[in-house]
Protein backbone atom coordinates (compact mmCIF):
# COMPACT_ATOMS: atom_id res chain seq x y z
CA UNK A 1 0.00 0.00 0.00
CA UNK A 2 1.18 3.52 -0.72
CA UNK A 3 0.25 6.37 0.82
CA UNK A 4 -0.13 9.81 -1.61
CA UNK A 5 0.06 13.32 -0.06
CA UNK A 6 -1.87 16.04 -1.64
CA UNK A 7 -0.22 19.63 -2.37
CA UNK A 8 -1.20 22.15 -4.03
CA UNK A 9 -0.15 23.65 -7.63
CA UNK A 10 -1.06 26.76 -8.65
CA UNK A 11 -4.58 26.82 -6.32
CA UNK A 12 -5.26 23.28 -7.52
CA UNK A 13 -4.51 19.59 -5.45
CA UNK A 14 -2.27 17.49 -6.68
CA UNK A 15 -0.46 14.51 -5.96
CA UNK A 16 3.30 13.43 -6.88
CA UNK A 17 3.90 9.44 -7.37
CA UNK A 18 6.60 8.21 -5.66
CA UNK A 19 8.97 6.52 -8.93
CA UNK A 20 8.47 3.16 -7.53
CA UNK A 21 4.70 3.70 -8.21
CA UNK A 22 5.01 5.14 -11.44
CA UNK A 23 6.78 2.30 -12.99
CA UNK A 24 4.78 -0.14 -11.20
CA UNK A 25 1.93 1.46 -12.77
CA UNK A 26 3.93 1.83 -15.95
CA UNK A 27 3.49 5.41 -16.78
CA UNK A 28 5.90 8.47 -18.01
CA UNK A 29 5.58 12.22 -18.01
CA UNK A 30 2.06 12.60 -20.03
CA UNK A 31 0.80 9.62 -19.67
CA UNK A 32 -2.76 9.56 -19.19
CA UNK A 33 -4.23 7.71 -15.61
CA UNK A 34 -7.73 6.95 -14.54
CA UNK A 35 -9.23 7.01 -10.85
CA UNK A 36 -11.78 4.36 -10.49
CA UNK A 37 -13.57 2.83 -7.77
CA UNK A 38 -10.69 3.89 -5.52
CA UNK A 39 -8.51 2.29 -7.91
CA UNK A 40 -5.45 3.97 -9.86
CA UNK A 41 -4.23 2.55 -13.24
CA UNK A 42 -2.82 3.71 -16.49
CA UNK A 43 -5.26 3.97 -19.19
CA UNK A 44 -4.95 1.81 -22.31
CA UNK A 45 -6.66 3.01 -25.41
CA UNK A 46 -6.31 -0.03 -27.36
CA UNK A 47 -7.97 -2.27 -24.42
CA UNK A 48 -10.67 0.71 -24.18
CA UNK A 49 -11.09 0.89 -27.54
CA UNK A 50 -11.50 -3.30 -27.38
CA UNK A 51 -13.92 -3.17 -24.39
CA UNK A 52 -15.94 -0.55 -26.35
CA UNK A 53 -16.48 -3.20 -29.52
CA UNK A 54 -16.94 -6.58 -26.92
CA UNK A 55 -19.83 -4.27 -25.09
CA UNK A 56 -21.56 -3.60 -28.78
CA UNK A 57 -20.93 -6.85 -30.09
CA UNK A 58 -22.82 -8.68 -26.62
CA UNK A 59 -25.84 -5.70 -26.96
CA UNK A 60 -26.31 -6.46 -30.45
CA UNK A 61 -26.06 -10.40 -30.39
CA UNK A 62 -27.37 -10.79 -27.13
CA UNK A 63 -29.76 -13.39 -27.96
CA UNK A 64 -27.38 -15.62 -29.67
CA UNK A 65 -25.31 -15.38 -26.89
CA UNK A 66 -27.92 -16.19 -24.16
CA UNK A 67 -29.05 -19.29 -26.14
CA UNK A 68 -25.18 -20.53 -26.51
CA UNK A 69 -24.79 -19.93 -22.82
CA UNK A 70 -28.07 -22.35 -21.95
Amino acid sequence: MTTLRVTMIDDKPAVFLPDDLAARLGVIEGSEIVFEDGVLRPTDDVIESQVATFKAVMERRRDVLRRLAE
